[in-house]
């Protein structure tokens, strides 16, 4: 008998009207309330699964896809590499994920290294996301 990681993904999705001076404070006093626990989705918030059979490899970098989708930004905390490594503290944004694993990002101070996982030390800073509408979900 073989072992294989079957992944569940539920989506849940909310609607929040809010009045706000700019869609950036929208998006602020939202995020925050979420995190906070004030708005909290459940069952009749559902809109979608998916399932799906990953290798070991597969399941990690989809995660980490997920996790760090282009956009994203970070804030290096240590970077391992010993030879050019990026100034801690330095503000980047995800470019993508490789077929390894390897988090490729655009920093502000011009490099372009790309952060490994469980090697670099870094921080997923609060974005501005659009998201799919229910129409367009599989």
């Amino acid at each position: 008998m073989k072992t294989f990681s079957v992944e569940i993904t539920e989506t849940l999705q909310k609607t929040i009207d809010v009045e706000a001076p700019s869609y950036h404070e929208a998006f602020e006093s939202v995020s925050k309330s979420y995190k906070n626990g004030e708005i909290v989705l459940d069952s009749s918030d559902f809109i979608d699964y998916e399932i799906s059979v990953l290798s070991s490899d597969e399941k990690r970098i989809d995660r980490l896809r997920k996790e760090y989708p282009t956009g994203t930004k970070i804030r290096l905390i240590h970077m391992s590499d010993p030879f050019h490594p990026v100034p801690p503290n330095t503000i980047g944004t995800v470019d993508g994920v490789d077929d390894a694993g390897t988090i490729h990002v655009s920093w502000e101070n011009g490099s372009s290294l790309g952060l490994i996982p469980n090697e670099d030390s870094f921080i997923k800073l609060g974005q501005l996301t659009k998201k799919k509408s229910k129409e367009n979900v599989r």
